[in-house]
């Protein structure tokens, strides 16, 4: 099976586990592996954040947002346990099942399928703790809770193989990609894995009015050392990257939400809906509302 056909395999099922299986799929890539692999982005580009409502609403406190990607850490340390999927909460309350990914390399990140409810217990003290803690409207953190939580499939095992099945076809083309090029884990590890961590920060802060100076601090790096490796390995800046990510976000809305244009711009980082739609006209080709109105029509 050549590179091409499980790229188009992997696509097709991420497909069919959001669409046919109703599962919220979140890739987790701690290496940079991915990073290095533009059509390999390009597919999980859509599964590289939570985009549940409850999650979108914890992103309204930053802090709240930042500490969840920081314990991210915590998860790859249990997923350095396990070969197999199993499931946990958040300390938000978000239960979810966990794949760890490993490749020839070692551990290279995790998968999820996440959006489910925890067990009664833990979210009658977790959900008022969390608002407390970081001053949210504690009636409305459990009602957007109630409301976008599932309860926990009856059936774990095939939660289990199905994440076991796209952590095989990931590994299958990583792999591969480290098989056409022996200095990628040695001689750019290190960079490949700082991308990574920029990458993921973006990918879940992009609503935020992001700057390269607060994402090269989170990566423990200088600004222009970021930039550097951003237009090293990836050919583009840390500014593109975002805006690119951002394109992907305000795609999928157009088509799966009803909101106003200057709504969606303003849930994807934009203050200026005008500017938004210029941008969005200059990278896709067509205005938001053209956009919209053809792939509603197809």
């Amino acid at each position: 099976m050549s590179e091409q056909d499980k790229l188009n395999m992997l696509a097709e099922y991420l497909g069919f586990l959001k669409s046919e299986q109703k599962l919220d799929i979140v890739v987790f890539d701690r290496s940079g592996m991915f990073a290095t692999h533009d059509t390999l982005d390009r597919v999980l580009q859509p599964y590289l954040n939570h985009t549940n409502p409850y999650c979108m609403h914890v992103k309204s406190n930053q802090t709240l947002w930042a500490h969840c990607i920081i314990l991210k850490e915590r998860v790859l340390q249990r997923c350095s346990r396990h070969n197999q999927a199993f499931f946990g909460t958040c300390h938000c309350g978000v239960g979810e099942y966990v794949q760890p990914l490993w490749t020839r390399t070692g551990l290279t990140g995790f998968i999820s399928a996440t959006g489910y409810r925890a067990e009664p217990d833990l979210v009658a003290w977790r959900l008022p703790a969390t608002a407390r803690k970081y001053n949210l409207d504690a009636d409305s953190l459990q009602s957007i809770y109630d409301q976008a939580m599932r309860p926990r499939e009856g059936k774990p095992q095939q939660v289990g193989m199905q994440l076991s099945l796209l952590a095989w076809l990931l590994r299958a083309i990583v792999d591969e990609t480290l098989t056409q090029d022996n200095t990628l884990t040695s001689d750019q590890g290190q960079p490949l894995r700082l991308i990574a961590r920029a990458l993921d920060y973006i990918n879940e802060m992009y609503a935020n009015n992001l700057t390269l100076e607060e994402i090269a601090r989170y990566c423990n790096c200088s600004k222009s050392h970021l930039q550097h490796l951003f237009q090293t390995h990836r050919r583009q800046t840390v500014w593109q990257y975002l805006q690119a990510v951002r394109m992907e976000k305000a795609r999928r809305l157009l088509v799966e939400t009803e909101w106003p244009i200057s709504h969606l711009a303003a849930m994807i980082g934009f203050n200026d809906a005008n500017y938004f739609s210029t941008v969005f006209s200059r990278k896709i080709g067509l205005s938001p509302r053209r956009y919209r109105q053809m792939n509603r029509a197809e």
